[in-house]
């Protein structure tokens, strides 16, 4: 009983409360660490699959492929590697770290492009149903109305377009933008990089 008072036992509680949060923190900091690998993964594997369907898909040689391009979706919305990057240098270095945001960059300036394209796609469809449908078969269509897909109306469109003999000019300079920052684009996976952020994944965590 009197150790149980002594100052030494108080001590001995002190260190090991101690120990015990720096335990906790530690591990909560590999959790986070791993979560955020994990999340960087994820959306590095969609970004790379959209952009290989826009190569596939959303491009015919030079051209824009109307239908298939517009049905792609936005690379990504939010971007995880400029919010968590900062806390992931130390565990990837330098080297490897220049490596993940190089990647990001080509990928964003693909994904302004991509949202740039799809707006003036959306532009030159909107005035090619109007003035098809609107102006000569007084019809009234409404290109905004949610219910009709985009790609119905841009197939029905170009049914008509062929029954007129025409179809509607898309700038070249649009299919040449994102040509060009394609050529620039090498995928993440396969590089030391991705291994690294694969190794981060599966840290252990008590």
């Amino acid at each position: 009983m009197e150790f149980l008072k002594s100052p030494l036992f108080g001590n001995i509680i002190l260190i090991l409360t101690v120990l015990v949060t720096l335990f906790i923190w530690h591990n909560d900091k590999k959790q986070k660490i791993k979560s955020y690998a994990q999340l960087l993964l994820l959306q590095i594997r969609s970004i790379e699959n959209g952009i290989t369907e826009i190569q596939i898909n959303g491009l015919d040689r030079e051209f824009l492929n109307e239908s298939s391009f517009l049905a792609i979706p936005i690379l990504f919305d939010k971007n995880y590697w400029d919010e968590y990057s900062h806390l992931l240098l130390n565990k990837l270095g330098i080297t490897d770290y220049e490596v993940i945001s190089n990647f990001y960059e080509k990928s964003s300036r693909i994904k302004e492009n991509q949202i740039e394209i799809k707006n003036k796609m959306k532009e030159f469809l909107y005035w090619r149903g109007y003035h098809i449908y609107n102006s000569k078969y007084n019809v009234g269509l409404d290109i905004n109305k949610d219910s009709m897909m985009v790609n119905q109306i841009i197939d029905t469109i170009k049914d008509r377009e062929k029954v007129l003999g025409f179809s509607m000019y898309i700038p070249g300079e649009y299919p040449k933008q994102i040509l060009k920052l394609l050529e620039t684009y090498k995928p993440l996976r396969g590089t030391v990089a991705y291994s690294k952020l694969e190794e981060l994944s599966k840290i252990k965590v008590f």
